[in-house]
């Protein structure tokens, strides 16, 4: 757990968080100064030298971010890919596949937009078909219904999103992960809104593939993420589309080896600056402590929640019985644009979840719009009170 001090230091390291309250670590977090210090001064020696000699220098630093990306997810460096998003990653999976007609992709209803966009294109292309993991009434996976689903429906990929970004609740990838291995059926997790906020094993988890997103919860830069690949799934000979000459050797006019690590799955050309930054944050995130980390963020969670419960006339839209620290919000008197007005007012940073970026879970809960709030382990106990008597206000 974090002391008043560690927070007192992380604050200090966390320019951003000073004269606001910013509670949109779900979308795009605040960075420790350190991550934006070795970006700009990368940026400063490749104006100076060049791209290739300035890459070249910091060889070594980049290789570390491999390491640290591994420490954080319980795998080996050679598992870790680097990509430009989370979505690129994901897309770079779905491109090793080789989809058939009445082939079935086994997936959550609350997956995100983006993912269901790629689901819809294989349906129009490959004819496949999408079938959604069964659930009891609490809203958990139904088990023994989605083992009859593997039986019967034979899914050629499984792809779930660990927490999803329009609701708090942690779907129980592990033992999805338990089916899939049975099964040997590859698994894709979506652990965007997961990894930095809670304490996620790949190896535990029993995933082939987990894609994240560098700006959210682990405070790297924008336009960046990461892939995990497992090692089962590199001996498969999976390649993407977008494989490229950096990790692949032009053998004979019609003949390529292709790497053996998750390598494969970037491109040459990327941002050097970027990828030292996200190494940087995901160093400093590793100091503090992933566990350390989750425990308090869960303190923070728990707090908001209770807050909102007993003080104010919003309702909590998150249902389940584990929730994340992504807290989404209903006022059922107010229009949004009065709910954002008022936010706005007293220097709330919030993110906006609509029923076109989640349709399958808005619909069931009968609203168009959610306020999404998303404390952090540099947020205080203060700061939430605060909040919430701002809440309680709108009445």
């Amino acid at each position: 757990m974090l002391s008043s001090q560690d927070i007192a230091k992380i604050r200090k390291d966390t320019p951003g968080c000073s004269d606001k309250l910013f509670f949109n670590s779900a979308g795009s977090s605040l960075p420790v100064r350190e991550v934006v210090d070795r970006q700009i001064n990368y940026l400063q020696e490749e104006a100076l030298f060049g791209g290739y000699k300035t890459m070249a220098k910091y060889a070594s630093e980049a290789a570390e971010a491999y390491v640290e990306a591994a420490k954080l997810l319980g795998c080996e460096p050679h598992q870790v890919a680097f990509c430009e998003s989370a979505t690129v990653a994901y897309y770079r999976v779905i491109s090793t596949m080789r989809f058939e007609m009445g082939d079935v992709i086994l997936t959550s209803e609350l997956d995100y937009i983006s993912n269901f966009i790629v689901f819809d294109q294989l349906r129009r292309k490959h004819n496949i078909s999408l079938a959604f993991l069964k659930k009891d009434v609490d809203g958990s996976f139904d088990l023994e219904a989605v083992r009859k689903q593997f039986t019967e429906l034979h899914p050629k990929m499984v792809a779930v999103t660990h927490v999803p970004t329009s609701s708090g609740v942690v779907q129980d990838v592990i033992a999805i992960g338990k089916l899939c291995n049975e099964f040997e059926v590859l698994y894709l997790v979506d652990g965007c809104q997961s990894v930095g906020q809670l304490e996620v094993d790949v190896k535990a988890i029993g995933c082939d593939f987990l894609s994240c997103t560098g700006r959210k919860f682990l405070r790297g830069p924008r336009g960046t993420g990461f892939l995990y690949v497992s090692d089962r799934a590199l001996t498969m000979n999976l390649v993407p589309i977008s494989a490229d000459g950096d990790t692949t050797i032009w053998q004979s006019a019609d003949e390529f080896e292709y790497g053996n690590t998750a390598k494969k799955f970037e491109t040459f050309e990327r941002s050097y600056s970027n990828l030292l930054g996200f190494g940087a944050a995901l160093k400093y995130l590793n100091g503090v402590g992933i566990k350390n980390i989750e425990a308090y963020n869960t303190t923070l969670g728990n707090h908001l929640r209770n807050g909102i419960k007993s003080k104010t006339e919003i309702l909590l839209m998150d249902h389940g019985s584990n929730l994340s620290n992504i807290i989404t919000l209903y006022h059922p008197n107010f229009q949004l644009e009065k709910v954002t007005s008022q936010l706005d007012e007293h220097q709330i940073y919030y993110s906006i979840a609509r029923k076109s970026m989640a349709f399958l879970d808005f619909a069931q809960k009968g609203v168009d719009w959610a306020i999404r709030l998303s404390p952090h382990y540099f947020n205080t106990i203060e700061e939430l009170d605060e909040a919430i008597d701002i809440l309680a206000t709108m009445h």
